[in-house]
């Protein structure tokens, strides 16, 4: 019986923290979207590199000029840092030293034009 309850109580508690979880929202073009720094940014991976699409809360893309910006890779003891530039109006891109590996954790770290900064996990 003490098995049912403490079986029981696991299963509650665990559906409970499951809920805290947030959903990963697509972006406009199937990427993972995020908020930071007041704006919305969809991030697209490469073998070596990323690219972020940076967007107003309308989804409207915003002209990427004077944004500056890095992500931080960290797969188990390695790490690596790429700056990210303009590619083109709206899209801000860098390239990694090597292969990125797949279940890394990235930390996007964003400042805008007005000097606006933050950062977020993908």
């Amino acid at each position: 019986m003490k098995a049912l309850l403490l079986l029981t109580a696991m299963m509650m508690w665990g559906g409970m923290s499951g809920a805290q979880q947030y959903d990963v929202v697509p972006g406009p073009h199937a990427g993972k979207m995020q908020e930071v720094a007041g704006v919305q940014v969809e991030l697209f991976l490469s073998e070596t590199g990323v690219r972020i699409c940076v967007y107003d809360a309308s989804d409207i893309p915003l002209n990427v000029e004077g944004y500056t910006g890095h992500v931080e890779i960290v797969s188990g003891g390695e790490r690596q840092t790429i700056t990210l530039t303009p590619a083109d109006r709206v899209t801000l891109a860098g390239q990694g030293k090597g292969l990125l590996a797949p279940y890394s954790v990235l930390t996007l770290v964003l400042t805008t034009p007005a000097g606006e900064s933050g950062k977020v996990s993908f």
